[in-house]
């Protein structure tokens, strides 16, 4: 083998056929070895994206339930203080901390569908076709990320708790009370209040119609807080079941009895919300949905049309002027 044939030896099993005979006289070329892949990262490859994506959900579940349980939680641990509560809290900050907590928790949809919430769960496998074998795995990827966030909130304040606990015992007022240390994590209505405001399909019409806006969805949750919390004495209307499951589970280890019993509200709550939920996902599905999308891809055909024609263009559905050179 002449010395010419020896070169393109070693040039051949680094570039393609053709290649190779093309720069053999003008270039070379090494390739550094891949360096090897840990076993760590075969490991994390493994994960399915099923399983990544209710990390996702519990992750999302967190974030929706920590600001606005922290929030709470100074607010009452605060009632009993000199400066009362207006000093640390108000119905508004609580507000604002499950707004934001929204936000947050929706940017998950990147992994999964960003359901945190077990009613939306079932409706989306009634009417968007989400698979059913995995709704017991979002519910109880939902219940855990809430169980994590109010278990950080009792390491964070266990002391100031456990003060507020004893002093209500050695008054001797009920620990199971809106503006007790059972309220914190729980979803109580006051002892003057009905269930009234429980049965409003509103804020599951608006969460179905805005489930792909991250925003609206947002304000749609901190909205029922700030509407009917003053007068239902609820933080978070009982509508986030994912909570309300585990949470009172703790306040029966950790402070007293008869959370699940406290007027009969938790069972209420539960056989309720998911009904009521899903008459709005139905209201929206059978009766909203298809002229909403018919108007939407309207105004979309009427905006590249007007995109082609050049010149001054405007989009109603979008709200917004745009000049087109």
């Amino acid at each position: 083998m002449s010395s010419d044939n020896l070169h393109r030896t070693q040039t051949v099993s680094d570039l393609e056929t053709g290649t190779s005979e093309a720069i053999r006289r003008h270039a070379y070329r090494h390739v550094l070895a891949a360096k090897s892949i840990s076993q760590r990262i075969l490991h994390f490859e493994r994960i399915t994206p099923d399983q990544l994506s209710c990390i996702a959900e519990a992750t999302g579940a967190f974030f929706y339930v920590f600001p606005g349980l922290a929030s709470i939680t100074t607010f009452v641990l605060n009632t009993q203080k000199e400066l009362r509560a207006t000093a640390y809290g108000s119905f508004f900050q609580i507000f604002f901390a499950f707004t934001v907590g929204s936000f947050i928790a929706l940017f998950v949809r990147i992994l999964s569908l960003g359901h945190m919430y077990p009613a939306i769960t079932i409706a989306s496998a009634m009417w968007r076709d989400f698979p059913w074998k995995t709704v017991p795995r979002y519910i109880l990827s939902q219940i855990l990320g809430a169980t994590v966030a109010g278990l950080l909130v009792v390491v964070i304040y266990w002391n100031q708790i456990r003060a507020l606990k004893e002093a209500m015992l050695a008054a001797n007022q009920p620990l199971v009370s809106p503006l007790g240390p059972a309220g914190i994590f729980l979803s109580l209505p006051g002892t003057s209040r009905n269930f009234t405001a429980i049965w409003l399909p509103v804020h599951g019409v608006l969460i179905w119609t805005a489930i792909e806006a991250t925003v609206i969805v947002g304000i749609t949750y901190g909205a029922m807080v700030w509407g009917f919390a003053p007068a239902t004495t609820v933080k978070d209307f009982a509508r986030y079941i994912a909570r309300s499951v585990d949470q009172r589970i703790f306040a029966t280890l950790f402070l007293c009895g008869g959370t699940f019993s406290y007027r009969l509200y938790f069972w209420v709550a539960i056989l309720v919300h998911f009904p009521v939920v899903l008459f709005a996902a139905a209201t929206w599905e059978l009766f909203l949905r298809e002229r909403f999308e018919k108007k939407l891809r309207t105004g979309t055909k009427k905006m590249v049309r007007e995109d082609e024609l050049g010149g001054r263009t405007s989009s109603e559905h979008v709200g917004f002027i745009r000049t087109v050179s």
